[in-house]
């Protein structure tokens, strides 16, 4: 658990910005429509040598409890350490890591940014990352995020981003899972937004599709 928090600290230092980093952080509180609340804080931040890391944890209610919902007793880290990229390519290392013992998960793959002019016209941003290589057996994983600003609506004030993780051999049954965010947001003044959420998380049985609703905001 110390390593972890240790963890979770240098990330929302670096995140933070300092003599030799750039980065932005954000912050989100969550009521979900399966009775469980979510604090969510995401970070990006430049290194030395063009190497990046990026992030996020999510601190949760106890699913199981509908009187516990803004208990947030349980938590979820994702950390990905990126090297320099070649026309768009990179290689990337993760840790995922959430409550209890051997809940840990290493991968090693490659993750894909691509720059064009027609992603800038139209204040979009695509990310795709691949994990052939996880410490739990064969599983393997790949992943899709997304974000657009539309800046000609509402003076700017709405967009929407998400991902999408495919993880395939995954599990006790070896199934194929996807968790996936969609996420509108309007901006009500400076850095603070509203946002209402879709997810879906086939890991969780049963209960897999929910609505998020609450506020973003932008450190």
């Amino acid at each position: 658990m110390l390593i972890k928090i240790v963890i979770i600290s240098l990330f929302l230092l670096l995140s933070q910005g300092s003599t030799f980093a750039k980065g932005w952080m954000t912050g989100e509180y969550q009521f979900d429509s399966r009775d469980f609340n979510t604090l969510n804080l995401t970070g990006f931040s430049t290194l030395p040598q063009n190497f990046s890391i990026w992030g996020f944890v999510d601190f949760e209610a106890n699913k199981a409890s509908q009187s516990r919902q803004s208990d947030l007793s349980t938590h979820f880290i994702e950390i990905d350490l990126r090297s320099p990229r070649w026309r768009g390519l990179g290689i990337t290392t993760e840790l995922d890591s959430t409550n209890g013992i051997g809940n840990d998960t290493g991968r090693l793959g490659l993750y894909y940014l691509p720059k064009a002019k027609w992603l800038n016209d139209n204040n979009m941003f695509l990310f795709f990352k691949g994990f052939p290589i996880e410490t739990n057996g064969d599983s393997k994983q790949i992943s899709l995020a997304w974000n657009i600003k539309f800046a000609k609506i509402l003076d700017g004030r709405f967009s929407m981003g998400g991902f999408a993780d495919w993880n395939f051999n995954s599990g006790k049954k070896k199934n194929t899972n996807l968790v996936t965010d969609t996420q509108f947001r309007f901006r009500l003044i400076n850095n603070l937004s509203f946002l209402v959420e879709y997810r879906k998380n086939e890991f969780i049985t049963g209960n897999e599709d929910g609505t998020g609703i609450g506020l973003q905001y932008k450190f």
